[in-house]
C-alpha cells in the first residue's frame, strides 16, 4: 500500500505598500550604430561554434553577418508589430 504524502504548498510574499503600476518598456527601433553593435557582439559569441563556422565557410563571411542582422531587423519586426 502507497502512503500518502501531503504536498506542502508556499505562499508567495505579500509587497509592502501599495503595487507599482508596470507599463511596458517603450518600443525603440535600432540604429544603423547599435545594429552594428549588437550583429558584433553577436559574432563574438557565436564564432567557435560549428555551426557558424559551416555557415561562414559556405556564405562568406559578408553575408553570414548580413544575415545576423536580418535576422535582428526581422525579430525587431515581429516584436513590435502588437497584431502578431
Amino acid at each position: 500500500m502507497k502512503k500518502k504524502t501531503r504536498k506542502v504548498t508556499r505562499s508567495l510574499p505579500v509587497e509592502a505598500g501599495p503595487r507599482e503600476n508596470k507599463l511596458p518598456v517603450p518600443y525603440q527601433r535600432y540604429t544603423k550604430a547599435s545594429l552594428d553593435e549588437l550583429v558584433a557582439d553577436l559574432e563574438r559569441g557565436i564564432k567557435d561554434l560549428p555551426v557558424w563556422k559551416d555557415y561562414v565557410r559556405r556564405f562568406g563571411l559578408k553575408e553570414a553577418r548580413n544575415n545576423l542582422r536580418r535576422g535582428l531587423v526581422l525579430n525587431q519586426i515581429t516584436e513590435g508589430n502588437s497584431e502578431n
